[in-house]
């Protein structure tokens, strides 16, 4: 069977899996948004490899970035997988999430100068805000960019972030406590599926996830940011305490104008401080983006989407 999407009629067999595996899980609800005709079957590490570089070329050639599925992947062959797309040079424009009870692998492709302009600038901007504190230094937390991180509930269950954030005090394996995900036009709820992975499959170790969608036609960009909080839904002792939500939202449009809460008083974007640092410190303070500095960012990434 080859890696093109008129070979895998039966793929729907991961989704069935899910059904039992894992019930609704970000990993089942994200694949069910990827379009049929990025779903494929693994066969060598080479086909796919040349798969992903085909559809990267396409990816840039249309200025959008996207997400393709991959049925039949066991756990021992991630790595040769990502040894296989280093050596072809499209490792660092490819992010993985993997579910070893269903055999599948999302790939998510990562193409264009906007895509790294928001993850490097949102990210300095939080780093700037956070060494202006009083008593804080870069020596407090590690940058983790794409790194890949094991769910802790298998160990097997992995997944990588586009820009990514933890304090000094976690382990080399720790998870980060902030992440950030971008992603092209229309794909706001596929973000949000990584987003719910983070802060699931974390353990409760990734406490925010912002995430940023870049338009083009017409130029603009939503920012989200998703926490855990309390279920409404709660009414069984198998229902979980707390779910992934979005309590702060935001809309930056092509003159830097940005739309968000009405019943808020500023459009300010606010981190807590106990969602980056496992730690209190006499000069905490929550990590506060201006208004005025949102604009100042999506007016820098939408020079880069001429």
């Amino acid at each position: 069977m080859s890696l093109t999407p008129e070979s895998t009629p039966d793929f729907d067999t991961c989704d069935m899996a899910a059904s039992t595996a894992l019930a609704i899980s970000p990993f089942t609800e994200l694949s069910s948004l990827i379009p049929q005709n990025h779903h494929y079957s693994f066969q060598t590490k080479v086909k796919l490899t040349n798969l992903v570089e085909r559809v990267l070329k396409q990816c840039q050639t249309s200025g959008t970035g996207c997400y393709i599925l991959i049925s039949g992947i066991s756990g021992d062959l991630l790595d040769g997988i990502d040894t296989a797309f280093a050596r072809r040079g499209i490792r660092a424009k490819t992010r993985f999430t993997f579910e070893p009870a269903l055999h599948c692998l999302i790939i998510k492709l990562t193409i264009g100068v906007p895509h790294e302009v928001a993850c490097e600038s949102f990210m300095e901007a939080i780093t700037d805000r956070i060494k202006l504190l009083p008593g804080h230094t870069w020596k407090m937390y590690k940058l983790v960019g794409s790194a890949t991180y094991y769910s802790p509930s298998t160990n097997s269950r992995a997944k990588e972030a586009d820009k990514a954030l933890k304090p000094r005090t976690r382990g080399p394996n720790g998870f980060p406590s902030l992440v950030i995900e971008v992603g092209y036009s229309e794909s706001l709820a596929e973000l949000r599926c990584d987003a719910s992975w983070w802060l699931i499959g974390s353990g409760g170790a990734t406490l925010m996830v912002i995430i940023i969608e870049i338009s083009r036609t017409p130029l603009s960009l939503k920012v989200e940011c998703w926490t855990m909080t309390a279920n409404p839904n709660a009414r069984t002792r198998r229902s979980p305490l707390e779910v992934p939500n979005r309590n702060q939202y935001f809309e930056i449009d092509a003159r830097g104008d940005v739309t968000g809460d009405p019943e808020l008083e500023s459009q300010d974007l606010v981190i807590p401080y106990i969602y980056i640092f496992d730690e209190i410190h006499n000069n905490m303070a929550p990590i506060v983006l201006l208004e005025s500095e949102l604009s100042e960012l999506a007016l820098s990434i939408f020079e880069e989407c001429t």
